[in-house]
């Protein structure tokens, strides 16, 4: 079944192990091709042991793994491929557990991946170490920027490559991303969220690749695929339908689309749905000429769909619709369901269409209601002027009715500010063409958005009447005939798209492959009795796909289908006698009426002014007696609401200060058209800094820099490139230094005009590297030629301000203990951002920005986690001691950051300085190195300072979150048995859900495997460490999302062997399956699965996902049970959604009650009676009550947290709970206390109410205070 290419080149030493690991297998149907690219070692010699019948070497000439992959794709005979390179190694079931994955799928794969476990190499201790996974669930979106899946866990069939290609042998890096993109972008893969690969990243060397730089290859393969990123644009009916973005399964299932293969072999379709014509009924208020309705060849019952027949189709099908087409045979205004059915639609952003005879235009609720709920465009089909005319072919129907209707729908649309588009749509035959010209001015008249001509389908059944009904204009007809006759052209082999990526479903059910099939003749089956999705690729839809296809003549309706002729213009519409060509319906908001517009002139002239206005409020404000004189009291106000935030457990945001809550907020718009202002003045500032350079190197002058004998501080100015900067900052430099100096210059590479501008400057000791030495090198390079007492690392992108330098030596020589001062790095216009190191536990470096109205100018300094070299300023004496900075580190901050570590160590602190502030003309480089190098250095950082990142001390910031407080163990305590240790374990502070009433101020900061205690300690190390403490535990694993951290599921099966867990999660990922199969439901105390129907739908959606995977654990036996936030927005869907889950067979839930501020009101005080008695209906449990009744007052309650109860963060740092982080050690380390008894709880009121009443509000400890 399998070929297995492995591509080696002089790896005589390890491929061995490759190889057994393949023949190890536990499935045996394949054959492994082993291709020596020219190897100069004894790799023959390593490799002929192993040959065999199922085993052959083949050598060629070194050209690449591309060309070597290439080759053995070419000698290859199996029908599936999978690839292994000799430095990594399978585990025994891969291809057993991906053969399964492509038989079983109901969805017939042809590609599959897996997870694979990272290795890594530590240099120091030369041990091999697990540094997180590779893979996941396929994200379009987000393997467009990088390669996600790894070629070692990928398995593809030998079809892929007809349609895809092979490797592309012009790449030497990047070369598998490229390929899978391209297999990607044809296929949909299957996920096995299973570990099946041991993959080793950087253990040995890199041979066949890593032969160019990382950034040129990274471009070109993105550059190659820059059109798989353009905006997803539809077209329908000359309506053009826009999306920004797609959630990843739709996106990968539109790019599908738009490839021009869509259909496999046998009949099989690679795209999913994604566009569907729904007929709300057929039934109908007129009897239209050749109509089969009307004929009476319909043959099929009247019919009205249900809302509720048309939600089970949405609902498995959401994943992929972009466009629902609601009407068919009938007239849709006849169902009352059509509005809800639209709406439905529009909260899933379907966008939607429907067309109307305009009889019905008169229910001004009915268009109200459908009009609201979001409908994209609604087509009013209008044939003729003239009543006459107009009910000859339209029996029973009133052209004046049509036309006071639409009057009223314009009037009615203008007034509500509604985003249909209202399209008048006429379709042109030989009995009305002399009046499309009038039929236009009509359109007009009624102020209808747009205006189109359709051409006609002069087919009856299977009857052709061109002679009949054919328009005598040329330009009017939809074929083109022989000449002399109707005789329509046919083509001579034209495949039929529309049954790849669309259907049509009836009213009744019957799911057929387009519209024309009106009576079910072609009846694939019945949606109401099978999902689409499983009906989509059944042996009934590609039995026909393949007939329409290859064998059309069998099929009466087919023979004679508008795909077998040629068109009269190319198009089914009469492009010229359109209002425009094309016009761009509006994009709704999922879940809401109102529209988004692109901003015309006149919106953004009133964004400015609204700007203006309040930017002047705000400086009259701060400017006024009244401001001056009210600061103590703004300041309290400030404290308090600050303080409170903290005692209520830090949900919502936190408060702004009295100032801003004065003043009405900024709004996005306003926020983005200071971005776009900022946007718009940066080319300006650098183009006029261009011409500065260029007049200077102009002109005879010289630039003089001063120069002392001897200098109280040496200025290090590293520079590469970018003179215009450069003079820039030599300019300042000269103007604002103020203290005895000397400029130590190193050109370290540059290829610009650095070197013309340098040789035109005096005074400075100019080093010059005629290649690129890297910023530490060179500057040790600078700092080993200067004189200074103090060095000071100037960015050449940084402009000095004035008394920059002087505040900084100020605050060295006032503080005995700072070991560097850094500053701030503002805009030119001085409101923009300081710069500055920030240090994150995980062992991740960046530079950030904060606002300058923040702690920064508060006070004078502060202790910072380190500077950047904007401006970073440090005693030359502690430079020597500590070694400068090391060279080891490549670009990037993690030099810098290295540096004030191990000043730490000798006793010495980084400043922060808001008067040693810079001019930033440019943003700090980024780093020259690739990701690699970057990696490395990561690495080596978290190696050298693992202590550091792992210790608990607070944080001004709240970045770690650890303020100590006195937990007064003073106080007296209760004796009470521990039977057991509750552990509430943050396992991961990210989350792909960004829930507004979440506590969390930041997403997705945490990456699990960047921290060193994250991955330092295998599952099974953990939990021999819980079970010798003589403890019995409970840990109950919540976050973040902890199935999105690494290795979670190994680590949750390793600890349920001995001890009970709990889950908190959202449910969103298919981790859950792997959790469900890996750990045992007797060990799994409860699972709570927080719904979140917001970002539910955006992050997936829909709801469909979590309710399998919710069903899939229940099945296994697990105690699992939804939860649904009562915030007050949800309140007004909060009884259909809960209704939807009961309807998905989800019937145990219970709500969580919102505790936090909302639109200026605390919660959960301020839920109304009516809120409140909703909340009783659903079902309260004794713990949701006592959280209603909002009495967390239980300072000195006698309480088991420290002692039965603790929480503990990603890293293993434990605190007594939410509210009292006191530290009480590491677990992950094993350095860690318990209280010897229960004591009072120190805190006002208790943030953590969940614990709390578990430990001290329901009286768990005898006598409350």
């Amino acid at each position: 079944m399998f070929s297995v290419i492995m591509p080696v080149w002089n790896r005589a030493s390890i491929v061995g192990e490759a190889i057994e690991s393949v023949l190890a297998q536990t499935f045996k149907e394949y054959e492994l091709l082993v291709v020596d690219d020219g190897s100069e070692d004894d790799l023959a010699k390593a490799v002929d042991p192993f040959l065999s019948d199922r085993v052959r070497c083949l050598r060629r000439p070194h050209l690449g793994a591309a060309a070597a992959r290439n080759h053995g794709l070419a000698q290859s005979v199996q029908p599936f491929v999978a690839y292994l390179d000799s430095d990594n190694q399978w585990h025994p079931d891969f291809l057993a557990v991906m053969a399964q994955a492509l038989r079983r799928n109901d969805r017939a794969p042809e590609a599959a991946h897996c997870l694979a476990k990272r290795l890594r190499h530590d240099p120091s201790s030369g041990r091999i170490y697990q540094d997180g996974m590779i893979g996941g669930p396929f994200d379009v979106n987000d393997i467009l920027d990088h390669s996600r899946i790894d070629l070692n866990t990928f398995v593809h069939s030998r079809r892929c490559l007809d349609v895809a290609g092979f490797f592309d042998e012009d790449l030497k890096r990047l070369i598998d991303w490229d390929f899978i993109l391209r297999i990607l972008s044809h296929v949909e893969p299957c996920f096995v969220p299973r570990v099946l690969v041991d993959y080793y990243s950087d253990v040995q060397p890199r041979t066949i690749s890593n032969t160019e730089d990382f950034d040129p290859a990274y471009a070109q393969v993105r550059s190659k695929h820059e059109a798989l990123r353009r905006q997803a644009r539809l077209v329908h009916d000359t309506i053009a339908y826009t999306w920004d973005s797609l959630p990843p399964r739709k996106q990968a299932n539109w790019i599908r689309a738009q490839q021009p293969s869509p259909l496999g072999e046998e009949g099989e379709s690679r795209v999913r749905p994604f566009v569907l014509q729904i007929e709300p009924t057929n039934r109908c208020n007129l009897a239209c000429v050749n109509c089969p309705r009307a004929e009476r060849d319909l043959r099929r019952p009247h019919r009205d769909l249900s809302f509720e027949e048309f939600r089970t189709v949405v609902d498995d099908l959401e994943d992929t619709l972009m466009l629902l087409i609601l009407w068919d045979w009938g007239e849709p205004f006849l169902n009352r369901d059509l509005p809800r059915m639209v709406r439905y639609a529009t909260e899933r952003d379907i966008r939607t269409v429907t067309s109307t005879n305009g009889q019905l235009l008169d229910n001004e609720p009915y268009i109200h209601a459908l009009f609201a709920a979001g409908l994209s465009t609604l087509i009013v089909a209008v044939d003729s002027v003239e009543q006459e005319s107009y009910a000859r072919f339209r029996k029973g129907g009133s052209l004046d009715r049509i036309t006071a209707g639409v009057e009223r729908v314009v009037r009615w649309k203008r007034s509500s500010g509604a985003a249909t588009v209202i399209n008048m749509r006429t379709v042109v035959s030989r009995y009305n063409e002399n009046h499309l010209e009038d039929i236009r001015t009509l359109a007009l008249q009624l102020g209808v958005d747009h205006f189109s001509v359709k051409t006609l389908n002069p087919t009856v059944d299977t009857e052709l009447k061109d002679d009949e009904l054919a328009p005598l204009t040329e330009a009017y007809r939809r074929f083109a005939y022989a000449d002399g006759s109707w005789t329509r052209r046919r083509k001579a082999c034209a495949p039929c798209l529309w049954t790849s990526g669309t259907a049509t479903i009836h009213s009744n059910g019957d799911l057929v492959p387009c519209s024309y099939d009106f009576d079910g003749a072609m009846m694939i089956g019945n949606a109401f009795e099978q999902p689409v999705s499983r009906l989509w690729n059944s042996p009934e839809f590609r039995r026909l796909r393949l007939t329409v296809n290859c064998e059309r003549d069998k099929l009466a309706r087919c023979r004679c289908c508008n795909v077998n002729f040629e068109l009269a213009s190319g198009s089914w519409f009469v492009a010229n006698a359109q209002s425009a060509p094309e016009i761009e319906a509006l994009r709704l908001q999922r879940g809401e009426d109102k529209h988004i517009l692109l901003p015309s002139d006149t919106q953004e002239s009133l964004l400015r002014h609204s700007l203006h206005v309040r930017n002047e409020t705000i400086r009259t404000l701060l400017a006024s007696r009244f401001w001056r004189l009210t600061r103590p009291m703004r300041l309290a106000l400030d404290a308090f609401q600050t303080t409170r935030w903290f005692i209520k457990g830090r949900h919502g945001d936190r408060p702004a200060r009295y100032a801003m809550r004065l003043l009405p907020p900024v709004t996005p718009g306003m926020r983005e058209l200071q971005i776009l202002t900022n946007e718009m003045t940066e080319p300006l500032r650098q183009a006029r800094m261009r011409r500065d350079l260029d007049t200077f190197l102009e002109s005879s002058g010289r630039l003089v820099l001063p120069m002392h004998q001897a200098p109280v501080v040496s200025v290090l100015l590293i520079l590469h490139n970018r003179a215009a900067l450069t003079l820039a900052c030599l300019t300042a430099l000269k103007t604002w230094i103020d203290v005895p100096c000397e400029v130590v210059v190193v050109d370290d590479g540059s290829t610009d005009e650095t070197p013309e501008l340098l040789a035109r400057t005096d005074g400075a000791h100019i080093l010059k590297n005629s290649r690129t030495a890297g910023f530490s090198r060179a500057c040790n390079q600078a700092a080993a030629a200067s004189r200074g007492a103090s060095l000071l690392l100037l960015g050449q992108e940084a402009a000095l301000r004035p008394g920059a330098v002087a505040s900084a030596l100020r605050l060295l020589a006032e503080l005995p203990d700072a070991g560097a001062v850094g500053g701030p790095g503002l805009a030119p216009d001085g409101k923009f951002v300081i710069k500055r190191g920030r240090i994150y536990d995980t062992g991740r470096v960046a530079w950030d920005g904060d606002d300058l109205a923040r702690d920064g100018y508060r006070i004078s300094s502060r202790e910072a986690d380190f500077a950047t070299r904007a401006f970073l300023m440090t005693p030359r004496h502690l430079w020597d001691r500590v070694g400068g900075l090391d060279e080891a580190f490549e670009d990037g901050p993690y030099a810098e950051a290295d540096y004030f570590l191990r000043l730490r160590r000798i006793g010495r602190g980084c400043i922060f300085d808001r008067e040693a502030a810079v001019t930033m003309n440019a943003e700090l480089p980024a780093p020259t190195g690739n990701n690699v190098d970057m990696e490395r250095s990561r690495t080596l950082f978290q190696a050298r300072h693992l202590e550091f990142l792992v210790q608990q001390w607070p944080d001004p910031q709240g970045d770690r979150g650890y303020a100590l407080i006195e937990a007064g163990y003073s106080a007296p305590r209760i004796d009470v048995p521990r039977p057991s240790v509750e552990i509430y374990w943050h396992f991961n502070e990210a989350c792909n859900f960004r829930c507004s009433y979440c506590f969390r101020s930041a997403v997705d900061h945490f990456r699990g495997q960047e921290h060193p205690a994250c991955g330092r300690f295998e599952p099974e190390e953990l939990a021999a460490r819980l079970k010798s403490s003589g403890f019995a535990w409970k840990i109950v694993f919540t976050g973040g999302e902890p199935l999105l951290a690494p290795r979670f599921v190994e680590i949750s099966r390793a600890l349920a062997l001995e001890q009970r867990i709990a889950l908190n999660t959202n449910l969103s990922t298919d981790e859950a399956y792997a959790f469900a199969d890996a750990v045992s439901p007797a060990q799994v105390h409860d699972i709570y699965a927080a719904l979140h129907p917001i970002e539910r739908d955006r992050v997936e959606g829909g709801w469909n996902r979590f309710s399998e995977r919710f069903r899939y654990l229940r099945q296994k036996g697990f105690a699992i049970r939804a939860v649904y936030v009562t915030h007050p927005s949800l309140f007004g869907r909060m009884e259909r959604d809960l209704e939807r889950l009961r309807g998905q067979g989800i019937e145990s839930f219970s709500l969580k009650i919102f505790r936090g501020l909302w639109e200026g009101r605390s919660y959960p005080s301020a839920y109304t009676a009516q809120q409140r008695g909703l909340m009783e209906r659903v079902g309260l449990t004794p713990l949701e009550q006592w959280v209603l009744q909002n009495d967390f007052g239980l300072h000195n309650s006698i309480c088991g947290a420290g002692y039965r109860a603790l929480h503990m963060d990603p890293f293993g740092n434990l605190t007594r709970c939410n509210t009292v982080t006191v530290g009480y050690g590491n677990l992950l380390l094993g350095r860690y206390r318990l209280d010897d008894l229960p004591s009072p709880c120190p805190a006002e009121s208790c943030g953590c109410p969940y614990q709390g009443f578990k430990y001290a509000g329901n009286g768990a400890f005898g006598k409350q205070a």
